[in-house]
């Protein structure tokens, strides 16, 4: 049994705890929360998901960005991002075996945006979040109810990040096949442009393809291809193609920069207030 001082220290220092947790309830945590739907809005604007708040010359989910060769005679042009999508661009493509050599123009088609499915995801989580957040606001606040909602945030913040992150191989070539209408007039068959994001850049990659001719059997096609070495063999469309030329370059992104450092910073305040958190009884 505790001695009647040892209860007294206790009761003490249960005491102190209790009041530092009303503190915290009072002061820390209302500011971090606001703190975290400033940041949540924030990244919404990124997406157009909300109305931009106008704090910066430009929108922040609005940039162009310039998309180059180190060669500039390989490819140069240039692609403007809004929120999710790829509404406006064009490209001059010069391959050593595409076109003969020549200079091929492609332009985006304004009709038809090009869908950023990581962008998508990462939005979607975002309103998840930001719905999720103003639910709780008018709530009573205790220590468990807090860290639940801080929990729930920082789990689907990471999601949003991951989804800026990470590539699913079946949505990029040879699984996919690009819509050609995304392009006009619409993009020949053997030539594949996709895009998508590494978390605060624009990764652009242009394939350009030879198609075998029908009648052969894939295995035999196959071998046959696997003996010239200068060309990269793959199956796209359920053929066997040559893969002449390749590009593949990134560009920094403003609007995905300020998007994926907003996630971050809704992640580690989560992760302060929880600390602050925790270490009361």
């Amino acid at each position: 049994m505790l001695s009647n001082d040892e209860e007294h220290i206790e009761q003490r220092e249960l005491e102190a705890s209790r009041k530092e947790l009303e503190w915290l309830l009072a002061t820390e945590v209302p500011r971090h929360v606001e703190e975290i739907g400033t940041l949540l809005k924030k990244a919404l604007a990124c997406c157009g998901a909300i109305p931009d708040p106008g704090t910066g010359s430009k929108p922040v989910n609005q940039a162009t960005l310039a998309i180059t060769s180190q060669n500039a005679d390989t490819v140069k042009g240039h692609t403007t991002i809004n929120g999710t999508s790829i509404t406006k661009g064009e490209m001059i493509i010069k391959f050593p075996h595409y076109n003969r050599g020549n200079p091929f123009k492609v332009t985006l088609n304004p009709a038809k945006p090009v869908l950023l499915d990581q962008a998508q995801r990462a939005r979607n989580c975002l309103v998840t979040a930001f719905d999720l957040y103003e639910s709780r606001l008018a709530e009573e606040r205790n220590k468990d109810s807090v860290m639940q909602l801080l929990d729930r945030i920082c789990t689907i913040a990471k999601q949003a990040r991951d989804s800026l992150s990470k590539i699913d191989p079946r949505t990029v070539f040879p699984n996919k096949e690009p819509d050609p209408k995304n392009f006009t007039p619409d993009l020949p068959e053997d030539l594949v442009i996709e895009y998508h994001i590494n978390q605060t850049s624009l990764v652009v990659s242009i394939f350009a393809l030879n198609f075998h001719h029908a009648g052969l059997p894939l295995d035999f096609q196959s071998k046959i291809l696997s003996k010239f070495k200068v060309f990269k063999i793959d199956t796209y469309k359920g053929r066997p193609v040559e893969i002449l030329d390749e590009f593949t370059t990134e560009a920094t992104c403003p609007t995905f920069t300020a998007l994926f450092k907003s996630i971050e910073s809704v992640e580690e305040v989560c992760t302060i207030l929880k600390k602050k958190l925790q270490i009361i009884l």
